[in-house]
This record gives structure tokens, sequence and C-alpha cells, in this order.
């Protein structure tokens, strides 16, 4: 099997899955104390249970795109500042990884 350099394994993906959606759960959390509510009005607000917010601002869980979708609704900012919130963490991340 021929492996390009910009294919990575089954593994590497599974991690980097993993790292995006802790990274996805820490900026939902930074923006839903930046509003001052609970995990648990903001889970009811967005129609689920505080236990799955919660593993979501955990990183345990990935999210449907419609989800974050509703959960920037009522958090008052773009899924697009979200990800893009992500996406410099993780660029942070690859430079730091470099610099070792």
């Amino acid at each position: 099997m021929v492996h390009l350099p910009w294919m990575h394994t089954k593994k590497e993906n599974a991690s980097r899955a993993e790292r995006v959606a802790q990274l996805l759960g820490e900026a939902l959390q930074d923006e839903r104390l930046r509003m001052g509510i609970s995990q648990e009005r903001l889970a009811l607000r967005v129609g689920m249970g505080r236990a799955h917010y919660a593993r979501l601002e955990r990183g345990e869980r990935q999210m449907p795109v419609a989800l974050l979708l509703r959960i920037a609704t009522v958090l008052e900012c773009s899924s697009a500042s979200l990800i893009k919130m992500v996406e410099m963490d993780l660029g942070r991340l690859v430079e730091k990884s470099e610099l070792d």
C-alpha cells in the first residue's frame, strides 16, 4: 500500500477527531461561560439533556452539524466562530509540536 504524506492511519485519524472534539468542547464552554449560563439552562434551550451536553463540552462526543448550529444560535454566536476557535487552537498545537 502506498502511503502519501497527507494520508493518516485510522489510529491517527481517531486521535485527531478526539482532539477536535475536545477543542470544540472547550470553545463551547468558553462561549457558554461568556454568556453566564449554566450547562443545564443551555441544554434545556437547545432541547437536550444536561449530561449529553456536558459530554460535548468535555469532548467525549462528536456532534452533528445541525446540533452545532442549534447550540451556536443559543450561544448567540456563529458556528463559524466556534470552528475558527478550534482551527486556531489546532494551529498552535501544530506549531508547538514542530518546535519540539
